[in-house]
């Protein structure tokens, strides 16, 4: 089975390379989160506050 996977068109292997390339570029910018974070600087940076909105 093996034997198979290792023969394949220059199509074949050029959908490997680029589909490689993307899952190492998603390693790579994991492991940038893991170790700076999501960057943000307060619990509630990404939605509007209570007060934004007023009472409804």
């Amino acid at each position: 089975m093996l034997d198979k996977a290792l023969k394949g068109s220059k199509k074949y292997w050029t959908l490997v390379i680029v589909l490689a390339s993307m899952a190492g570029v998603g390693v790579l910018t994991y492991l940038q989160q893991l170790k700076y974070g999501l960057g943000l600087r307060s619990p509630c940076a990404c939605s509007l506050s209570l007060s934004t909105w007023g009472s409804l």
